[in-house]
């Protein structure tokens, strides 16, 4: 009966332990479920904030509960690129912060908001491209504070080729470039207005001249060439052609420039002379005529030989040369350095320039005296000196005085 006893007391202390541990074991696998449900629901984000980048476990729905979860909060031009971002997944989430970038767009140059990429900066600022425009730097690049944007907005450029026009429209580049778009090329020769190498201009018209060459040969004559000489042997007013004017001839081989078909220049590519040209040379008097006074009869008693010929104004016609000069007079007879004696009609001279015994007819420039015919005869110290051409020889000293030193021509006549 003990034994029975003692079994059946013992059978409900082990029932409540079976119940405990049952209890514990629930809660365990409830707790369990809880963390690998918790752990199943979160997920990992990244987020790229300018130059920084953290990841965060997360629960959250939006791209915007993360970003408030983590404390980032945006600014009023900054942007939240959510491209990379899935509700539940390990995703990506971009912050791009606004900035200063300067716009050059034509004549405008300004300060503008920018943010994230350049096409995205664009938008943002209501700026807009057209499909020829071209700009720079691409659309994709990412902007910076400071960052230079250029646009190039395309214009109208007109191509004249053969006969034909071809509008175009183009933002940068050269006629070259132009050329290229409207699909003409150019010959060896050939050429642009402007050249090829000039930058493009709003409304500039490309004109393609098509340049060909061809020589071709003359036959020209060659003018002579008049020249004119002065002459102290004629008198002012009068004039002598002593050699008169041939014209040449050459054979000249030009190339010709011909511009779309119509000729336009030719250039001289070589010359052949064939006959050469002649000059004419003319005579100009140069010597003034002298005018005798009325009444003026010749000082030199010695007579004019019969070869030489007096004009009606009293003045030799034929004569070798006349030479202008100066004039003063001696006196006081004896001899002369030619052996003949000192007396009117033989002059003093410097042999070098008359020789003793040349003929000569004097005059004074005014016509107020003719010393007349005289011979050179003498000479003095006045040929050492220079001082004079000749030294005429007069009767008495008062003569010599009265005649002074006198401008006259004189004629040689030998």
């Amino acid at each position: 009966m003990s034994d029975s006893n003692s079994n059946g007391d013992a059978g409900p202390e082990l029932r409540r332990a079976h119940v405990v541990i049952g209890v514990i074991s629930f809660v365990l696998i409830i707790s369990l479920t809880m963390v690998v449900a918790s752990a199943l629901a979160s997920y990992k984000v990244t987020i790229n904030d300018g130059i920084s980048t953290q990841t965060v476990n997360t629960f959250k729905d939006t791209p915007e509960e993360v970003l408030e979860q983590q404390g980032i909060t945006l600014g009023e031009n900054d942007f939240l690129d959510t491209s990379a971002f899935v509700k539940g997944e390990d995703s990506t989430l971009n912050v791009y912060r606004a900035c200063s970038v300067r716009i050059n767009d034509g004549d405008l140059s300004e300060i503008f908001v920018g943010v994230k990429d350049v096409e995205k900066t664009l938008a943002l600022n209501g700026i807009t491209l057209n499909p020829k425009d071209q700009f720079e730097p691409a659309l994709d690049q990412l902007v910076s504070e400071g960052l230079n944007i250029f646009i190039h907005r395309a214009f109208g450029v007109t191509v004249e080729a053969d006969g034909e026009k071809t509008e175009l429209e183009t933002a940068v580049g050269t006629v070259k470039d132009a050329l290229k778009m409207a699909g003409v090329t150019l010959g060896e020769d050939d050429e642009t207005k402007p050249p090829a190498e000039e930058k493009l201009t709003p409304g500039m018209v490309v004109k393609v001249l098509r340049v060909t060459y061809k020589e071709h040969t003359e036959r020209e004559t060659v003018p002579f060439e008049k020249v004119t000489k002065k002459t102290s042997e004629m008198y002012r007013g009068e004039k002598k052609v002593i050699q008169k004017g041939v014209k040449g001839k050459n054979e000249v081989v030009y190339k010709d420039r011909i511009v779309n078909g119509v000729f336009e220049s030719a250039e001289v590519i070589s010359t052949k002379v064939l006959e050469k040209p002649v000059q004419q040379i003319t005579l100009v008097g140069t010597l003034r005529k002298i005018t005798i006074r009325s009444g003026s009869k010749p000082i030199s008693p010695l007579p004019v030989p019969a070869d030489i010929k007096l004009g009606p104004d009293g003045l030799p016609t034929n004569y070798t040369r006349i030479v202008d000069g100066t004039a003063t007079a001696y006196s006081g007879g004896g001899g002369t350095a030619s052996g003949r004696p000192a007396q009117t009609g033989y002059i003093a001279v410097n042999p070098k320039q008359f020789p003793y015994g040349t003929r000569l007819f004097v005059v004074t420039l005014d016509g107020q005296y003719v010393y007349g015919y005289c011979i050179a005869a003498d000479t003095g110290g006045f040929a050492k000196r220079n001082s004079c051409t000749i030294d005429v020889y007069l009767d008495t000293f008062d003569d010599c005085y009265v005649w002074g030193r006198r401008g006259v021509r004189i004629y040689v006549l030998d």
